[in-house]
């Protein structure tokens, strides 16, 4: 598929309580180039100031191992569950060797859960000064609220 200038583009989100589906629609409007999106690109809305829309891949069309698909399960049910009871926000902590699929496991659940999915690493948190790294804690704190409560 490829996307060009003009085109409108068409997210399905499903709510994960009433499974009602939503859609979103997006206008393409880019002068830099006739086309912005080809077979290799990816395409995320992270936030808007206008409405809230989670990271919400199509789960279907991403696959994981059968595995790791039952654990992102209990995991899903453990994050909902908690919504219900505490507007605090659930820390979920992975570990494990590397290669072993934490983030494979963490960007599925996001997609099950529809939430937005932040990304850092840690080295380049923790690799420098402590007031370095704390600055840049702060500012991913602060680029987290700014996705995830619009």
């Amino acid at each position: 598929m490829i996307i060009y200038n003009g085109d409108t583009l068409c997210i399905p989100v499903v709510d994960p309580f009433t499974k009602e589906i939503s859609r979103y629609y997006f206008k393409v409007n880019c002068d830099d180039s006739p086309c912005i999106l080809d077979a290799s690109s990816s395409f995320y809305r992270i936030s808007s100031t206008n409405a809230h829309l989670p990271y919400a891949a199509q789960a279907e069309l991403f696959e994981i191992p059968s595995n790791m698909r039952d654990v992102v399960e209990k995991m899903r049910n453990i994050c909902l569950a908690h919504d219900l009871v505490d507007d605090k926000p659930l820390v979920l902590l992975l570990f494990g060797a590397s290669g072993s699929g934490k983030r494979l496991i963490a960007t599925y659940l996001a997609m099950k859960t529809h939430r937005n999915l932040i990304e850092m690493s840690c080295f380049d948190l923790w690799s420098q000064v402590t007031a370095q790294s704390e600055a840049k804690l702060n500012t991913l704190f602060q680029k987290g609220i700014c996705t995830t409560d619009l």
